[in-house]
């Protein structure tokens, strides 16, 4: 016969996951504000240079043309992929979760009178589907067009006719 008691394992099962989800959220969320980052740096050494090239009368207007496009390439790509704004919900989901977790395994807060593992499971869950709505929404206003500069002045526009 086994020692073990299913319902401990399933709960330290349960947990093991939840720290590696956290781990997984905060590597994600400092891989997209590293893209974040690149991006916002080549917007702005590329915005810069247009002028300045274009005070040389020796620079060809194909390079400048170019170092224009460039910038509007990367801010393009920047606002279609939300890199800021998928790090800030991945940083402040994880630590959302490494925070009840903590709460739970110190039986601190809703949990020094008894750590009931439903009711931490229940509080994850929460946190999940608030976490999980937030992105939703955050790709919904990039499927809709909104986000960007032209199409949040359209939408204005739009409303006051």
């Amino acid at each position: 016969m086994s020692d073990v008691d299913p319902a401990a394992a399933t709960q330290r099962e349960y947990l093991q996951k939840l720290s590696a989800e956290i781990r997984l959220l905060g590597d994600y969320s400092k891989r997209q504000l590293k893209r974040h980052r690149i991006f916002r740096i080549i917007v702005i050494t590329t915005g810069i240079a247009v002028p300045v090239l274009s005070a040389w009368p020796s620079v060809p207007r194909g390079i400048i043309a170019l170092a224009g496009a460039l910038t509007a390439v990367a801010e393009a790509i920047a606002q279609l992929f939300r890199y800021q704004a998928t790090s800030t919900q991945a940083m402040t989901t994880a630590n959302q979760l490494e925070r009840e977790l903590n709460r739970f395994l110190l039986a601190a807060g809703p949990y020094a009178a008894d750590r009931d593992f439903s009711v931490f499971a229940d509080r994850v869950e929460q946190i999940r589907e608030v976490a999980d709505n937030a992105f939703v929404q955050t790709w919904q206003k990039v499927v809709a067009g909104s986000g960007t500069p032209t199409a949040e002045k359209a939408g204005a526009a739009q409303s006051t006719r």
